[in-house]
């Protein structure tokens, strides 16, 4: 059964961890020396990580909500802005 997906703001608020999962990474490229990053590479990792953790969970990490989180880290972040490209 596939059910309607939720705004990002819905998501994030029973999420936080994923971002905050999100933010230490992208803190942790910035820090590195990094000053644009594939916004995409975070996410897989997240997901990667997940997927050992919780083998049989059905939690799913979903594409949807990567720019939202993204964006929430350039707006929390804003001396790391242009690590991340963003499309219209």
């Amino acid at each position: 059964m596939n059910s309607k997906p939720v705004s990002f703001e819905e998501w994030i608020a029973n999420n936080k961890h994923i971002y905050f999962a999100f933010e230490e990474k992208a803190k942790q490229i910035w820090n590195a020396g990094y000053k644009h990053f594939g916004q995409r590479c975070i996410w897989e990792s997240i997901r990667y990580e997940t997927s050992l953790r919780e083998k049989n969970s059905e939690y799913k990490l979903n594409n949807n909500y990567l720019k939202g989180c993204a964006m929430l880290f350039i707006d929390r972040n804003p001396e790391c802005k242009g690590l991340f490209d963003f499309r219209n």
